[in-house]
């Protein structure tokens, strides 16, 4: 298979192999309590998250600083937390947990990082001057889907990374409990 073309095939279905591998390692926490505490709380999220996308952050005229600026600081403490979490792990007896704490934690951060940086754009789409054809323009047809776009972005990224944590802390509650 030519170079190039593994690279171009990787990059293109990302998205859905970072799903698949979440759901593929989950086949431990199909049990009752794994149940309710990983998959209920994930199709809640996804539902109203949907709702919150749909509704609040895609509405062109509605402002969602405020609410976004509280999704950020939920999202960097949930990052901090788990950088801390993991810098407390030893590295030679849990290094695969460690690894996996840094990255759902890294995720979140990037999460956040994008969800602030949709903000600004849509804030930027509702006050920008539509006076004039260029601007009108750039504010209709631009920013606009960059900011639906990144909202939806960062939306996949907390999910991916919020679940991956909360199946990290149950497989560490599942062990201690025998």
């Amino acid at each position: 298979m030519n170079r190039n073309m593994y690279f171009k095939e990787k990059r293109v279905f990302v998205v859905f192999r970072r799903w698949e591998n979440l759901l593929n390692k989950s086949a431990d926490t199909i049990t009752f309590d794994g149940l309710l505490i990983i998959w209920i709380p994930l199709i809640f999220m996804l539902i109203i998250g949907c709702f919150f996308l749909l509704e609040d952050f895609y509405n062109p005229v509605k402002d969602t600083t405020n609410v976004t600026n509280i999704g950020f600081a939920v999202l960097a403490g949930i990052s901090s937390l788990s950088f801390s979490w993991a810098g407390r792990l030893d590295r030679q007896t849990e290094s695969q947990l460690h690894d996996d704490i840094v990255r759902f934690g890294a995720l979140a951060f990037h999460a956040a990082l994008i969800f602030i940086t949709a903000s600004g754009l849509k804030y930027i789409h509702i006050h920008i001057d539509n006076s004039k054809p260029f601007q009108r323009w750039l504010g209709e047809y631009v920013i606009r889907y960059v900011y639906m776009f990144s909202f939806f972005f960062a939306f996949e990224k907390t999910i991916f990374s919020v679940t991956g944590l909360n199946k990290l802390l149950y497989r560490k509650l599942k062990i201690k409990k025998k």
